[in-house]
């Protein structure tokens, strides 16, 4: 079952890459009418708004158990966000800006842009790469392949991003500190990264490198932040022993 997932979900992040593509390249980062933000999260951000309840209480100070839906879930698992599309005038006050936009992943229990970007999903997943599919019509006899889809942010900021500058001499010299030097430091009790990795003085004929630490959301992946942040002159390195050519 966990392999046929995969490839239920590999469908899913395809519909939704080539989405947010085409929505980038349409719109930019511009917030314009019709796109999806997550309903509560900006007034949570803001304190306009309670935070969600938690588990609820009934007279008897025993907590209430939901029921499953109509899938088997319960709804305490299948805790579920929801989107909206911003009307014309929200999306002209400048309160919303691109790092609020989600775009769903396609299933039966989410709602589309509703704007030119609600439009492609039809025209992609109708094509042969999107297998002939209407988004509107996700639900399937068959439960594994019958998902209730899910939101993705089109961008994110990274956290506890880290820059450092360190000279080299030769392509694949050892620049960080593995996981194995790092444990072994603090069995030592040293608590200041160091490793077997030091910071040498530059001399003539070195290389530079930057290496970057920073902090990603779920289905976020430091190669596209690299990619973003090189401009596409990100390439990835190939030890000679490499099998990949």
């Amino acid at each position: 079952r966990g392999l046929r997932l995969m490839y239920v979900h590999a469908y899913q992040s395809l519909i939704w890459n080539l989405v947010a593509g085409r929505r980038l390249q349409l719109y930019g980062g511009r917030v314009v009418e019709g796109d999806l933000v997550v309903v509560g999260e900006k007034e949570k951000e803001t304190g306009t708004i309670p935070e969600a309840e938690g588990e609820k209480i009934d007279q008897d100070g025993e907590v209430v158990v939901k029921p499953l839906n109509e899938d088997g879930v319960s709804l305490a698992e299948e805790r579920f966000v929801r989107a909206r599309p911003l009307s014309k005038e929200e999306a002209e006050t400048g309160r919303y800006d691109v790092f609020d936009l989600v775009l769903p992943q396609p299933g039966w229990d989410v709602v589309y842009p509703a704007n030119a970007i609600g439009e492609y999903y039809k025209e992609v997943m109708a094509s042969e790469i999107g297998g002939g599919l209407d988004p509107h019509d996700m639900r399937r006899t068959f439960k594994d392949a019958s998902l209730s889809g899910s939101y993705r942010k089109i961008m994110a900021r990274p956290g506890g991003l880290e820059v450092e500058v360190k000279p080299y001499g030769v392509d694949g010299e050892q620049l960080v500190e593995t996981d194995v030097e790092m444990v072994m430091r603090l069995e030592k009790g040293d608590e200041e990264e160091a490793g077997g990795v030091q910071t040498k003085e530059p001399t003539e004929g070195d290389k530079i490198a930057v290496v970057l630490k920073m902090q990603l959301g779920s289905s976020q992946y430091a190669t596209m932040a690299l990619r973003e942040l090189t401009k596409g002159g990100a390439v990835a390195y190939k030890p000679e022993y490499s099998t990949v050519r």
